[in-house]
Formats: structure tokens, C-alpha cells, sequence
């Protein structure tokens, strides 16, 4: 299975706390906000270097502000001003933001695409669009990613993530939603399956030695 390249991967997990700042670029209401994280809601943040957007209209943030990473999930939480509760990631968002991510926007729109206000207000549009969500715009990333092989949207979503973000009080408060682009990993099943695997390979080449 294809997976991003460990350069690009993020290093969040589940319990990790995020503080969001405004971006390079983007003028809406939504991203690209970059990223800083701690092990606790006290300590030291540090920053990630990647670029993240949001995929919810009414649920909201501010800058320099605690937030705790509730969950890693396939999902946005309360699901926004559109869609269900939880809300699904769509393929053609995560083909989206992994395309930005490992920087093919451009060359996959031969150029239309560039990294300025511009660009980035079309991508937070495009997602909210294709989320189904208030300001959403039915833009040329749209169709994009609407005319994407299933198989490259599938490589995609395999590595893209949402982070379920509260305000990490005893009640929590949900917070808007972010994307993450996290390589995926064998379930432990799997890993156990492996090992087994390696073990019997091992025996059988102690055999062939003797």
C-alpha cells in the first residue's frame, strides 16, 4: 500500500494538544492555519510546519488557544452546518488537501492553481463545498477531484485524517475540525500476523542451513 513519505507525515497523536495560527495565506474564515503542538496543555509548543484547513462552518477557534486532540478519526464531529453527526471524510476532499500537502496542486491544474490568497481561498472553498458545508464553492479543485481515478482519491484518503478537537474540559466543548496527513499503519492485527510470518521465515532458514 502507498504511502506518504515519512517527510510529510505528521507527528500528532491522540491526547497531544494543538494551538492554531493564522496561515501565510487564505482569506475566508477558514485556513490555511499552521499548526503547533505539546504533549500537554501547559507545556511547550512547537511547530509542525504544515498547513491545515477546516472542514466545519459552526464550529469555531481562536488563535493561540489550547485545544486538545480528542480523537484521530475518518469523521468530523457534530458535522458542521452540513452532513450527518459524525460526518465522513469524502474521498475528493482528502485528494485535496493530500495533493496540497505533497505540493501537486499546480501541475495537477496545469498551473491554475499557485500558493497565494488566491489559491488557498479556492482549496478551503472547494473543501467546503465538497462537505457540504456554508461558503463552499463549486470551483475548478472541485472538479478536480471529481475527475480523479478512484485509485489516486483511495491513496489519498488512506492518508488523510481529521482531528476531533475540544477545548479539553471536564464537559468538553467541540471545536472545528482539522485535517491531518498521516501515513497509514497496520492494525496490530496484522502486525501480529506479520510477525508470525517473520518467525516462521526465520525457522525455515535456520532449516535450510543445516
Amino acid at each position: 500500500m502507498f504511502v506518504a513519505p515519512n517527510s510529510y507525515a505528521d507527528t500528532i497523536a491522540t491526547g497531544n494538544w494543538i494551538k492554531l495560527y493564522n496561515g501565510t495565506y487564505g482569506t475566508t474564515a477558514g485556513g490555511e492555519f499552521n499548526v503547533w503542538m505539546s504533549t500537554s496543555k501547559t507545556g511547550t509548543y512547537t511547530n509542525q510546519n504544515f498547513s491545515t484547513f477546516c472542514i466545519e462552518t459552526d464550529e469555531y477557534i481562536n488563535y493561540d488557544t489550547p485545544l486538545y486532540v480528542e480523537n484521530i478519526s475518518k469523521s468530523a464531529v457534530n458535522g458542521g452546518s452540513g452532513g450527518p453527526d459524525p460526518d465522513p471524510l469524502d474521498v475528493k476532499t482528502a485528494y485535496l488537501y493530500y495533493n496540497f500537502r505533497m505540493g501537486n496542486l499546480s501541475s495537477l491544474t496545469t498551473g491554475t492553481w499557485s500558493y497565494d490568497n488566491t489559491g488557498i481561498d479556492a482549496l478551503q472553498r472547494a473543501i467546503w463545498y465538497i462537505e457540504e458545508e456554508t461558503s463552499g464553492i463549486n470551483n475548478y479543485l472541485v472538479t478536480l477531484a471529481n475527475n480523479a481515478s478512484a485509485a489516486d482519491k483511495q491513496i489519498a484518503y488512506n492518508n488523510v485524517w481529521i482531528l476531533n478537537l475540544t477545548d479539553g474540559a471536564q464537559y468538553p466543548t467541540k471545536k472545528q475540525d482539522q485535517l491531518t496527513l498521516i501515513p497509514t499503519v497496520p492494525e496490530p492485527a496484522t502486525l501480529l500476523l506479520l510477525g508470525f510470518g517473520l518467525i516462521g521465515l526465520a525457522g525455515a532458514g535456520r532449516k535450510f542451513k543445516k
